[in-house]
């Protein structure tokens, strides 16, 4: 939570301080952030995690049990989320 809040804090400065430099920011914010889903992208595909605590269900696996479709598919579903908002922000960036 601190660490949420004292981004946003850095954000807002660089955006009333240096407007211009916002954007490019945020975008980098954003290339971080895409890339952190695919550091890991095996644990996308994976119905068990090897946690500290020992095995546990992934995080698509606790979305296949409370949801539908199976747990390789909501992987897929996430990735290509990432994938698409980061092309689609990227467009929109370059685009000026």
């Amino acid at each position: 939570m601190v660490f949420t809040l004292v981004l946003a804090a850095v954000f807002l400065l660089i955006a009333v301080r240096a407007p211009a430099f916002s954007q490019t920011a945020l975008l980098l914010l954003a290339v971080q952030l895409a890339l952190s889903v695919f550091s890991r992208g095996d644990y996308l595909f994976t119905n068990v995690a090897l946690t500290s605590a020992g095995p546990m269900p992934s995080d698509v696996a606790v979305m296949s049990d409370a949801l539908f479709l199976p747990y390789w598919m909501w992987g897929l579903l996430c990735g290509g989320v990432s994938v698409g908002l980061l092309a689609l922000g990227g467009t929109m960036f370059f685009r000026r």
